[in-house]
Parts: C-alpha cells; structure tokens; sequence
C-alpha cells in the first residue's frame, strides 16, 4: 500500500503488523499533518457486529484527551477498506527498551507513572483498556510516554469464534507468536489480551473492569524494574497457569527498590480482584511520592510495617524482651497492630466479641460511632438476622459490652452533644427514635421523616438529619419533638446526606450529590451556617467529611481517608488534600464506617468497597432450589419470554451495565457501556429487544433524571432513546401481544408531589427489526396513593398492580386499559405486597408478601377463574421454601425480587451471599489514638 492514497490519506511508510491489523505512517492532506493509520482486517467487512463494536470503542477512546494517550482522530472507510486515524507517536515502543534490560529504578518510576496518568484518564471516561503491554507503550524522544489501543482489543474479539481455542492449545503456539487472543479460549467467557500480563479474571474468561488494568500495569512496572516478564512459559497454556496458580518472584525486583513500590506491586497484583488496588489513581500517587522521596521517609511515618498481632498477654512478654524497641502497650483487650513513629500516637484493634456481623445493620448508617469524650464506642450489629440490628455500647475502662435492647431495627445513629442519649432512625420506619445510654429504658420517637442518610445532634437540642426524598435536604427538629421538622437545605437534583456539625455547633458540613445511583467519589462537600445561612460548596470529590478540632478537614474518597488544613471561618480548606489513611470500609450507597472525637480518637473498620452481592438461584413449586452461575452485584433482572436468556444489570465501582446470560450455552456478554448508569430491563414480546432505565445523556435537574432506552439483544445495537421527561421512570410490564403498551412507573423529586410514585401507560409503534417509537403516554390512574410495581397480563386485558389504597402494600388488579373496578387479590393484614406477575400457562397471579419486619419475602400463588368479565379470586397459597431476599443499595422506586419462568412452574430468586470483597466478618474495631497528632504529622508543610 506503500505510496498510495486511501481517502486524503497519503501512505508513507509501514510502521508494523500485528493483532490489530497493519499500522501506516500517513500525511492527512486536508490538515497537512503526519498520522498513523490503523487498517483492520478484511474480516471486519464481512462481520457488521465487530465492526459496530470496533467503531463504538473507538468513540469512547476519541473522548480520552490526554497527553499520555496516543489520540484517536477518527475512524473512516474507504471503498472496502476500514481504517482508524490515530495520533502518529515517534520513538520506540516499551518492549524494545526492554529488550537492552531493565531500567534504572528512577526512570522505571517516571515510566510507569505517565502509563498511570494515561490510565486514570481513560477509566475516567470509562474506557478500560484491556491489552496493556510493554509493545502498546511508546516512548518518545523527550522522555513522554504514549500509551496505545485502549479498549481496541476487544473490540477486534470475534465471540462466535471457537478458532483460538485450536491455536492457544497448540503445544508449539508461543506467546510471542500470538500477541492478543482475542477469541473463545474458555467456556463461558471470553479472553481477551496478551497471555503475560493477563489478569487471573481474563485467563478464566470471566467479566474484566478497570481492575484488570491494574493487574496489566503492575506487570509491567515490575518488567521495568526487573527486566524479565512476570509470567511466561513455554506456550499460552503454561503462561495462563502462571498467572493463575503462581506468585510473583518477589526476589528478582533490585534491593533499590523502594518499600512503597514493592507494597504496592503486591497489591496491584493481587489475584482476588476484590483485594487488588481498586483505582489506578492510588498506583499515581504512590510513584509521584516515591519519585520525589526516594529514601521513603514520610511513607515510613504513614504506612509501618505490619507485624502479627498479639494478644494482651503475649505483647506483654514480648515487651519484656525488647523493652527498647516496643514502647507501647496496649490495654483494655486492644491488640498491638503497628508502630507509629510517634509515642503518643497509637493504632490498635479492639476486639468487639460480637455474636452477628458488624457491618451497620443494612449498610445504611455508619457501623462505629464514638460518644464525645472518646471513652465509649457504639456500634451496630445484626445479631439475629437480617433487619434485626441492634446499638451495643463499649466503655474502654471496661470488658464489658451493653446491648441497648430498646434499640432494635437501628441502621443510623449519633451520640448527644453530652453522651447521655442516642438519636437512631429505624429501618423499614419512618422515624427517628432517642434513648437513655444510662438506663437504656424504651426507646421515644422524637419525630417522622422519610428515610435519609445521616444524622447529627447539636448543643441547642437540635437534631439534624438528611429528611428524605421529597425535600432531599436537610432538616432539623427540637429533640423533643414537638415541633415539626424545620427545613435546613434545599437543592433541586440534589440530595444532601451526612450531615456534621462542627464544633460551634452553628455549622453543618453535608455531603451534596446529583447522581447517588453511582456512588459518591465524585461528590460536593457543602457547609451551611445555621439557621438558613447560604450553602457554600467547600470541594468537590469526595464525602462524608468531618472538621477537627487539630484545624483539619478529613473525607472519604475511594475507601481513603484525605486530609487537609480548613480555615473554618472562610469554610476553605488550605492546600491539596493528602490521603491518609488507606482501607476505610465504604458502600457503594455512601457510607463510610468511621468517627472521630473531640480528643483526636478515630474509629473505623477496615476494609475497601462492600456490597452486598446476590446469588440467582432457580426455585421450583416443590421448594428444591437450584443455584445458578450468576453471582455479583447482580440488580435489576428480566427472563427473555421463551426463558433462554436473562438480561440484567450488574454493578461495580464505575456503574451498571446492562449483560446477557444464555442458559443453555452458559455464556455472558456486555450490551452497554459507558456512562454506567443501566438497570431494570424487560423484555419485548419476541424477545428481540429490551428497554430499561438509564441516567444517560440526562441533563435536567442536574442529572438525577432516569430516562427510558431501549435497544436490540444483539452486538451491533446500542442504546436509542424512548422516553425523555422529569423525574424517575422504572420500566415494569411489556404487554404480551404485539407490544403497543408498556406500563412504566413515574417518580418525581420534590415535595410537590402528590404521590410517590404513579403508573402510565406508554403506547408505542414498531418491532424489534425497525425498532420502537413512542407515540403516546398516559396515567393509567391518578391517585395520591403509591403504586410500586404493576404487570400486564398475556392477554393484556388485566393489570395486577402494588397500592397502599387500602392501608398497606395489597396487590390489586383492575381490567386494562380503563376498567374502573378494583380487585384485591392479597389477603391478611396490611403489610408490603409486590410484583405480581401472571403465569401465562396458567389462571394464576404470583406474588411477594415481606415477613415481618425483615427484608425477606415469601412468594404466593392466587389462582383465578373468569365469570361474566370479571376475575374469581382463590385465597392465595404460599410456595414452599421460595423465600427471597430484597438486596440492600437497589434504587428505592425499584421493587424487583424475582422472575417467574415461562413454564410457571419455577422462579428466578436472588439469594443474599457474602461479596468476594467482604469476605471477613467484622469483628474488630480499628482504634487509632492520638490522630490529631498525626495528621499534623502528615500534612506539615516543613
């Protein structure tokens, strides 16, 4: 192709071939600028779902404007020759630098550090990569690095391939040989990437996320450093088992390596994904300190080597023989965690001796909270079953622990200015509750409020609390409760949580967020002079912030706990915040568990991201359950209507997505991407598309608006638009004929509204083949009532639907579209009823009805038969065994517990198990003494 022309490209030379086609060195004649040109393969022309996927990817890409990032230009087509138009980058790759020997501990720093920066800008933008390698790093001739094909390999990945799985099992296939595997490798899953610096997750074909990224990098800064691969082997096969099953020679980094940078290679290369270095951001900010400290001095003072902890007993005795090392001892059943280069400061563990999990009941509150003077440490702790959470008090000068009996159901909760009560809101309530410390006597109800996140209480007997989603600011009430909550905050699209008060007890520090359906990273820290003052954003990138009495701000960002000098006159922080304190657990809901005291004690559990994560399990009418493959922080969930397939949404650190399970073949694949903010869907009546709920390109209200997509089932579709409006739309029912209706639940902020949530119904044209266009939308009834779930059923002549018209949550049934007639199917007293589905092979509602007070719920049958246009209601019989459990962090308009099969004999449930990355029970409480001290240690400007 030398000297030729494709489009107003002139081809100059050839700068190499390999898994993403032949590379060309190009003058742009329009621009009269040199480029590279990427041409692809000519099985792109003949495959339109690679070529749709390459193309997206590529637009993903073309978003990431970074000077570490080789930059993509464009993607064309010239007669049947597809191209993509990329920054031209002079110098040679990494891999060939390597081939002269490792690199000098410096240079491998500032290497790595630039392959960092490029990183973080791309997952900022929600592009992984995916083939990190030595080959897809240039350095140029001025020492900047340029990193290569972010997310391409995947793109170039042919899923209906079983061709790699001949050639990655040949015995003489070596790595070298086959740089990126891009196809079938192992069943179910894809491979994807370059056999050496794949991640365990990759070499089992299991979903890969930014995290693979990480595990790619720390291969190759500890290749830079050492000079020789990681894992290898005599072919892919071997090299694969390397990575699985073997541990990194920790001996072959030179002595000169820093402490710092061999910590965390070991956590970037962590082969339980949950336990590795979650953002690479961390992995730039630890080569940026180790490049301009090289001894490691003030790592040292922050990160001491961990040593074995030791009981009471045994740390005596062992204090006795080196009574000039150790001058800490530690008390009152506290176990011996780390030095600290500073006497008075001390971090230890304190032993809790708990019966359940302290985890914060629910997840909803922070777990540990400690009373004014530092002396007793509160925590909460389901010690019997979901929803059964209770406060226990430890005093340090005691063993002993108190249960607060009269605090049961507590998820919440804060201390009195004096120590003498407890203010707690109450799961499943609608309330906040106060209690006596001192006698612990029956708990009294200080006022109502719909639930929120956050609670404080101030000098003047006020207690500050986030009020909820219709006013989604803050609010405050006199602790008697006599008075009615006085208004505090307010913010359309916005939602304020977490509030603080600090030490004058006149200022509240909050925590303000658009988006709280995809965590709080990136949140405002606010403050507001009270009463009424005006609100004053502080910063912007983090939450759940606390102000010392050292002169200090600290807040939670990516389960860290930063710092920085706050002038608390001008409510601005002084400087750039530093981290300082690493693994304080956090949810995905904004919670951190941790508190500090006046004195300068911190509490805090250790641990990265909870969540709760969900088991699908099959449960047939005979109560036998049968687990399925899919495990994770699997959402919202849809049966394909012949029962094949499942589409759903699964969640991690940068959003939802929207996957697709096959049953029979027992394969995953991704259909969404980007923004991150997908869940719900459902199905078409032919099962050739779904719609589903999103937060993309919202731009009302400040980006807390859902909006309604819908899209193909298939490679090459991506999201189109159906319904764009204000508030919250959950897509519920699909009407089972032709598919003109849909019924849709509708939720709108703001305490305007007359009703929390209300069905309509949305009449459509088209197919899954020419697609689907909204033509009309209507309420099916309006009412001040709330309705939370509804179903068509398959003739599309009932809708069974969830009110609390009646008192409670009942499941209700009304003839459709206009019937006026009200029958209510659930029976017994008021209680939560919802989803009721129809089983299409049988005249039968199935339906959930939550048991008591815990978050499980028990599936019913209620069989029917039709007399002169009406529906003859059987009293509702339970199925044996089918307990499903409601997963903590789903959204609160969203009521979906299970899926009932086509056949209607069996259900698709989600069963509550422990994360991969909560794997630990908490059983210990972090104390760490004297931190006030430290943080001036920290972020002293000597």
């Amino acid at each position: 192709m030398l000297g030729t022309t494709i489009a107003h490209y002139q081809i100059t030379a050839k700068l190499g071939q390999g898994g993403m086609g032949e590379v060309y060195r190009a003058t742009d004649t329009k621009l009269d600028r040199e480029v590279a040109l990427k041409v692809l393969p000519s099985s792109f022309a003949s495959t339109p779902e690679r070529l749709a996927r390459f193309r997206r990817e590529a637009k993903a890409l073309a978003q990431v404007n970074h000077t570490n990032v080789a930059s993509v230009f464009g993607f064309d087509q010239h007669e049947d020759v597809q191209f993509l138009v990329m920054e031209c980058v002079e110098g040679e790759d990494l891999a060939t630098r390597l081939k002269q020997g490792r690199m000098p501990v410096e240079e491998a720093l500032e290497t790595c550090r630039q392959i960092a920066e490029a990183l973080e800008a791309a997952h900022e933008r929600g592009v992984v990569h995916r083939d990190l390698k030595p080959s897809n790093v240039m350095l140029t001739g001025e020492g900047q690095v340029k990193v290569l094909d972010f997310g391409l390999a995947k793109s170039l990945a042919d899923e209906s391939s079983n061709s790699a799985v001949g050639r990655a099992s040949s015995p003489r296939l070596l790595e070298d040989d086959s740089p990126t595997i891009t196809d079938a490798f192992t069943q179910p899953g894809v491979i994807l990437g370059t056999a050496g610096y794949m991640s365990p997750e990759q070499a089992k074909g299991k979903p890969v996320d930014a995290r693979t990224d990480v595990w790619a990098f720390g291969c190759v800064l500890f290749e830079c450093l050492s000079g020789a691969r990681l894992f290898q082997g005599e072919d892919v096969t071997e090299t694969l088992a390397s990575i699985i099953k073997t541990e990194p020679d920790w001996e072959m980094l030179p002595s000169e390596t820093p402490s710092a940078i061999e910590r965390l290679l070991r956590r970037c290369l962590c082969k339980d994904r949950k336990n590795r270095l979650h953002a690479i951001a961390d992995a730039r900010i630890e080569l940026a300190q180790a490049l301009t400290d090289p001894q490691g001095t003030e790592d040292r003072d922050r990160h001491p080597r961990d040593v074995t902890s030791f009981s009471r007993r045994g740390l005596l005795l062992l204090a006795g023989a080196m009574v000039m090392l150790v001058g800490v001892m530690v008390f009152h059943e506290r176990f011996f965690v780390a030095p600290i280069s500073t006497p008075s400061v001390k971090h230890v563990s304190l032993n809790v001796k708990l019966d359940g999990s302290l985890i914060g009941g629910s997840g909803n509150g922070t777990a540990v909270r400690l009373s004014p003077d530092g002396e007793t440490l509160a925590y909460i702790v389901d010690d019997g079953g979901i929803g059964r959470s209770h406060i226990y008090l430890r005093r340090f000068d005691s063993l002993d622990t108190k249960k607060l009996e009269s605090s049961a159901g507590a998820i919440d909760f804060c201390f009195s200015p004096g120590g003498e009560w407890i203010a707690f809101r109450v799961r499943g309530g609608k309330e906040i509750r106060k209690l006596s410390v001192l006698n612990d006597g029956p708990s009294i109800r200080v006022c109502d409020t719909p639930f929120g996140r956050g609670i404080a209480w101030s000098k003047d007997d006020g207690i500050v609390f986030a009020a909820g989603r219709r006013n989604n600011g803050l609010a405050r009430v006199r602790e008697g409760g006599s008075d009615a909550p006085q208004i505090l905050t307010t913010a359309s699209g916005e939602t304020h949580r977490w509030p603080y008060l600090m030490p004058d007890h006149k200022t509240v520090l909050f925590t303000s967020h658009t988006n709280t359906w995809e965590g709080y990273d990136d949140a405002r820290i606010m403050a507001c002079r009270l009463p009424g003052g005006e609100i004053h954003e502080v910063m912007k990138g983090g939450y759940q912030a606390r102000y010392l009495r050292s002169g200090h701000l600290v807040f939670i960002r990516d389960s860290t706990l930063f710092a920085a000098p706050f002038d608390e006159d001008r409510l601005e922080i002084l400087g750039e915040p530093k981290p300082v304190l690493y693994q304080v657990a956090t949810r995905q809901n904004g919670v951190a568990h941790y508190d500090i005291s006046a004195d300068g004690t911190l509490v805090y559990l250790k641990g990265d991201y909870l969540e709760s994560h969900s088991q699908l399990d099959w449960i047939d009418r005979q109560g036998k359950r049968q687990p399925t493959p899919l495990k994770g922080m699997i959402e919202g969930f849809s049966l394909s209507p012949d029962g094949r397939q499942l589409a759903f949404s699964e969640r991690d650190r940068t959003g939802r997505y929207l996957h697709l399970y096959d049953f029979e073949r027992g394969d995953r694949r991704q259909l969404t991407f980007g923004v991150g903010g997908d869940d719900d869907p459902i199905w078409s009546p032919t099962g050739g598309s779904i719609v589903f709920r999103s937060i993309r390109d919202t731009d009302s209200a400040q980006g807390v608006d859902i909006n309604l997509y819908w899209m193909r089932v298939t490679d090459s579709d991506e999201p189109h638009l159906l319904l764009d409006r204000p508030g919250l739309l959950l897509p519920l029912s699909w009407s089972g004929d032709s598919g003109e209706r849909m019924i849709v639940r509708e939720y709108t902020y703001g305490s305007e509204v007359k009703a929390p949530g209300d069905l309509i119904v949305l009449e459509l044209a088209g197919d899954d083949e020419k697609g689907w266009e909204l033509t009309d939308s209507f309420p099916f009834r309006e009412t001040p009532f709330e309705e939370r779930s509804g179903s068509l059923s398959p003739e599309g002549d009932w809708l069974a639907y969830s009110s609390d018209e009646v008192g409670g949550d009942h499941i209700m049934v009304r003839a459709f579209p206009g019937g006026e007639k009200r029958e209510q199917v659930s029976m017994g007293d008021p209680a939560e009823f919802g989803e009721p589905l129809w089983n299409r092979n049988a005249p039968e509602l199935v339906f959930a009805a939550k048991e008591g007070g815990l978050a499980t719920y028990q599936l019913f049958t209620a069989k029917f038969e039709q007399v002169e246009g009406a529906l003859k209601w059987d009293p509702p019989l339970p199925w044996e065994g089918a307990v499903v459990d409601r997963i903590e962090n789903r959204s609160a308009f969203s009521f979906e517990l299970f899926d009932l099969h086509p056949d209607g004999q069996r259900v698709l449930v989600r069963r509550r198990v422990l994360g991969d990355d909560a794997k630990e029970t908490f059983s210990h409480v972090m104390l760490f003494e004297g931190f006030h001290e430290y943080l001036k240690q920290q972020l002293s400007t000597k």
